[in-house]
């Protein structure tokens, strides 16, 4: 597996975890959040900091759902944020 797609697949797994439009509890499949995924590591900037992670990933989930749809609030973002970071930056 190369280093992108790999990538991808704990990026999807880290946003399954963490859920931001609550579809989890629908049984959705464990590959739901890969077209965010994909956008978010297309658009993130090498050495990123957890905020702008954050923002990134907020700014992914409203195109991709709408703001209505977002079951977390920014606290939460924040955590994503640095969980996404710690995850590109290891």
């Amino acid at each position: 597996m190369d280093c992108q797609k790999e990538l991808k697949t704990k990026l999807t797994a880290l946003l399954l975890r963490h859920d931001p439009v609550g579809l989890v509890k629908m049984g959705v499949p464990k590959d739901e959040y890969e077209p965010e995924s994909r956008r978010i590591l297309e658009r993130a900037q090498p050495n990123a900091t957890a905020a702008n992670l954050a923002a990134l990933a907020r700014e992914v989930f409203v195109e991709m759902f709408d703001a209505d749809l977002i079951e977390i609030d920014q606290e939460a973002f924040g955590k994503l944020g640095e969980d996404i970071a710690a995850l590109l930056n290891a």
